[in-house]
C-alpha cells in the first residue's frame, strides 16, 4: 500500500511537471510568435490600425500562429463593407492581411441613416457615418428602404450603373460627394461647385475622360463653378458647354 501511494504521487507528480511544460512552452511559444508587423492589402474604407484592431479581437489574437488559423477566407458579418479576410504568416512575427470588401456603389439617405448599398442594390449598412469615396445617390425612387434588402427602384441596372459610373470617376481621379439618377436616366455628377450632367449612360467612360480633361487640363480657361454639360456627347462629335 505505501508502494502505491508512492507511486500515486509520482504520478500526480509526472502530470503537474506534463502540463507545467505544455504551459511553459505555450507562453514561450506566445511570446515569440506575438504580432508585431502588419501589412494589409485591399482595404480602403480602413486603415491598417484598424485592421489589426479588427482580427485582433479575441483570446491570443495577437499571436501570429492562431490568426493564420482563424482567419482563411473568413467572412465577417459585423464589419461594416467588409466581405471576408484572410491572414497569412510572413515570419514568426509578421502578417499580412488580405481584405475583400464588398463593391459599394453608393448611399441614400433615408429618415436620416445613410443607407449604403452594393452593385445589385442590396443595402449593406445602414449608419449616421459618411464613408470616405462614396457618393451619396439621389433621384432613385423607393417606398422602403431595408438592411440587407434591395432598393425597390423597379429598373435593377441602374445600380451597376452607378457603380460603373463612380469607379470611372474616381479611376480619372475625378472627386464626387453626389450622383444624381433623373427620371429619364440621366447621370449627373457633383465635383466641388460644378456639376457636371452626363445624359444618356452611353459613351459614359468617354464622357467622364471627358469632364476630366476640360476640368484638369482646361480648367483655368473655364469658371470654378457652374454646369459642365455632356449630355449631346457622341463618339466622334464632342460637344459640351458651361452655364
Amino acid at each position: 500500500e505505501e508502494n502505491y501511494i508512492v507511486k500515486k504521487k509520482e504520478n500526480i507528480f509526472h502530470v503537474v511537471f506534463a502540463v507545467m511544460l505544455v504551459v511553459f512552452g505555450f507562453f514561450l511559444l506566445q511570446k515569440h510568435t506575438e504580432v508585431e508587423n502588419v501589412v494589409v492589402e485591399g482595404c480602403y474604407h480602413y486603415t491598417a490600425a484598424d485592421m489589426r484592431d479588427i482580427v485582433e479581437r479575441g483570446w491570443f489574437g495577437d499571436n501570429t500562429i492562431m490568426l493564420s488559423f482563424k482567419y482563411k477566407n473568413k467572412t465577417i458579418k459585423d464589419i461594416p463593407f467588409i466581405e471576408s479576410v484572410n491572414v497569412d504568416v510572413v515570419s514568426a512575427n509578421s502578417v499580412k492581411i488580405y481584405v475583400q470588401e464588398k463593391e459599394v456603389a453608393g448611399f441614400v439617405n433615408y429618415r436620416d441613416s445613410l443607407m449604403y448599398f452594393d452593385k445589385d442594390g442590396v443595402v449593406v449598412e445602414c449608419t449616421d457615418v459618411r464613408m470616405q469615396g462614396i457618393p451619396e445617390v439621389t433621384g432613385l425612387k423607393f417606398d422602403k428602404c431595408d438592411l440587407y434588402e434591395k432598393l425597390p427602384v423597379g429598373d435593377d441596372r441602374v445600380f451597376g450603373q452607378i457603380l460603373d459610373l463612380a469607379q470611372a470617376l474616381r479611376a480619372n481621379d475625378l472627386a464626387i460627394s453626389r450622383i444624381d439618377v433623373d427620371e429619364n436616366e440621366g447621370f449627373s455628377a457633383e465635383s466641388g461647385d460644378i456639376l457636371i450632367k452626363f445624359g444618356k449612360f452611353d459613351n459614359i467612360d468617354r464622357k467622364v475622360q471627358m469632364a476630366a480633361k476640360l476640368l484638369f487640363d482646361l480648367g483655368v480657361e473655364y469658371p470654378q463653378s457652374g454646369v459642365l454639360h455632356l449630355e449631346d456627347y457622341e463618339l466622334g462629335k464632342e460637344t459640351f458647354y458651361f452655364t
